[in-house]
């Protein structure tokens, strides 16, 4: 099967301090992995390739990355 152009990119959504959350503010999300392409033959596999490329301070606290992952379009 021939691979697929996706795009996908990575972001981080921190916890909010405990002084954020006493005043209802949300901490601003961090790009951890920039928008890129990636060839793969679905998108599911085009988004394991780009949970590979997360980066070590964030592999503790998966449950607060969030991986995007859509089809290539000019």
């Amino acid at each position: 099967m021939r691979g697929r152009p996706f795009d996908v990119l990575a972001l981080y959504h921190p916890q909010p301090t405990k002084d954020q959350h006493e005043r209802g503010e949300t901490p601003k999300s961090e790009v951890i992995i920039q928008p890129h392409l990636v060839v793969a033959t679905s998108q599911e596999i085009a988004g394991t390739m780009v949970a590979r490329e997360i980066p070590e301070e964030y592999v503790d606290k998966l449950e607060r990355v969030e991986v995007f992952v859509r089809p290539f379009s000019e």
